[in-house]
């Protein structure tokens, strides 16, 4: 997320992003105030490092995937429009 992060600072420099990471134990603190969040949830996720593999869509869909950069950027455009964040 901080990657994420990075690029939003950059393309929409007028709008505050995060900076930092909040330690492992104050997530887990706030999953217990979540109302959609368990603590078993945040325990088994957080830490974990997700990957997906597209090389099925790309091989037998012949699927042609945006870069990383511009899918994030082009995403905050209808989120900003709708009061979303």
């Amino acid at each position: 997320m901080r990657d994420v992060a990075d690029i939003l600072r950059t393309a929409y420099p007028e709008r505050k992003w995060p900076k930092g990471v909040l330690p492992y134990t104050i997530c887990l603190i706030a999953a217990i105030f979540h109302p959609k969040i368990s603590l078993k949830w945040a325990r088994e996720s957080l830490r974990r490092y997700c990957t997906y593999d597209a090389t099925p869509a790309k091989q037998e869909l012949s699927m042609v995937f945006r870069p990383i950069k511009e899918s994030i950027i082009d995403s905050i455009p209808p989120i900003i429009d709708n009061n979303w964040a």
